[in-house]
């Protein structure tokens, strides 16, 4: 995705542009209890901070279900590697 924080100039063959559409990326990271949870926000929180504009936002939500397609395993099962 992108965002349109202030930019940047760029050089593009010879003539200078104003870029408004910063990069951005999106993790998705599910944990299977509140105690990793906050581990892993605070981690990111760390890992991501400048203090700029667009150092970006961490949401927090329940999963209600899962399933792994290729063996229809639901629930803690599904999310487990099978090299454990």
């Amino acid at each position: 995705g992108c965002g349109a924080q202030r930019g940047y100039k760029e050089v593009v063959r010879g003539s200078e542009i104003d870029i408004f559409l910063q990069p951005k990326i999106k993790f998705e990271i599910v944990v299977s209890s509140e105690e990793w949870e906050k581990k892993v926000i605070d981690t990111i929180q760390k890992a991501a901070f400048t203090g700029d504009v667009g150092d970006g936002k961490i949401f927090s939500y329940e999963i209600r279900s899962v399933m792994k397609i290729r063996t229809k395993e639901t629930g803690y099962d599904a999310v487990q590697s099978e090299f454990e």
